[in-house]
């Protein structure tokens, strides 16, 4: 089922809507440090429409020992795992998505 998050009055969500806020704002602040002071390279196909994105984007964000990858996908249906650059000496700390 999609989840659809509307902007102003929240007073109206579900459990597991505020379930995925909290988690959202939690996961947020583990990499906060790394959107401040990091620097971000983008890999994708050229964006053709912003109105109408096609294809995937990744933007990789590194602060020293630490790096933050975040992927978009826009009327793809290929794999990403091949797209995604390869970060030697980093693992997978924590995972946060919603698909919608």
């Amino acid at each position: 089922m999609p989840i659809i998050f509307n902007s102003g009055d929240v007073d109206n969500l579900s459990d597991r809507q505020w379930e995925l806020v909290d988690g959202s704002i939690a996961f947020y602040r583990e990499c906060a440090g790394i959107i401040r002071d990091g620097v971000s390279y983008r890999y994708g196909p050229e964006v053709l429409s912003y109105a109408h994105p096609e294809g995937y984007q990744i933007v990789v964000c590194v602060a020293g020992n630490r790096a933050m990858v975040v992927v978009h996908t826009f009327e793809y249906s290929g794999k990403i795992r091949e797209n995604v650059p390869v970060l030697g000496g980093f693992r997978l700390a924590d995972c946060w998505g919603i698909k919608t």
